[in-house]
């Protein structure tokens, strides 16, 4: 059964992932998981999620908004 899914704004977005990403709608959060060890976790306005593990939180940001901008490449 389909449901409903309504757009998240950027207010509640930025409460849970503060990183405003290069590609529009999509936010980022980095944590570190233990001793240089960083999760990076992304959303968009939809709901549609990406997460990477690794050792570096920029480079995972960047391979992050790369899917990110090749999701919204497709929906549009």
């Amino acid at each position: 059964m389909k449901q409903k899914v309504n757009k998240i704004t950027e207010t509640q977005l930025l409460v849970d992932f503060p990183i405003k990403s290069t590609v529009d709608g999509w936010y980022f959060r980095a944590s570190e998981t233990s001793n240089n060890c960083w999760k990076v976790e992304g959303q968009n306005q939809w709901g549609n999620k990406l997460s990477r593990t690794g050792n570096d939180p920029i480079v995972l940001q960047q391979e992050l908004e790369k899917i990110a901008a090749q999701i919204e490449k497709e929906i549009k």
